[in-house]
């Protein structure tokens, strides 16, 4: 099944809009694994705060994993 949202457009208004388009309209060229983070703690109803405080990770790291701009992970040095 393709699930379809209207993205704010009334269903009689406008064509449904599809997720894929959804997604490329709203998170621009946020890579996927960023999306896939942010969707999985929404999911789990947790804020940036309490995942940071489960896995060991700062919010502000979780914020910048969910914006793309850090790569999913603990460590970031192998030293």
């Amino acid at each position: 099944i393709e699930r379809e949202v209207y993205n704010g457009r009334k269903p009689d208004e406008d064509k449904p809009m599809s997720i894929e388009e959804f997604v490329q309209d709203n998170f621009e060229d946020l890579p996927n694994w960023a999306i896939v983070l942010r969707g999985f703690r929404n999911r789990e109803g947790l804020s940036q705060k309490s995942l940071g405080e489960l896995i060991g990770v700062a919010q502000t790291n979780i914020s910048q994993m969910e914006l793309g701009k850090r790569p999913i992970g603990k460590a970031l040095d192998p030293n």
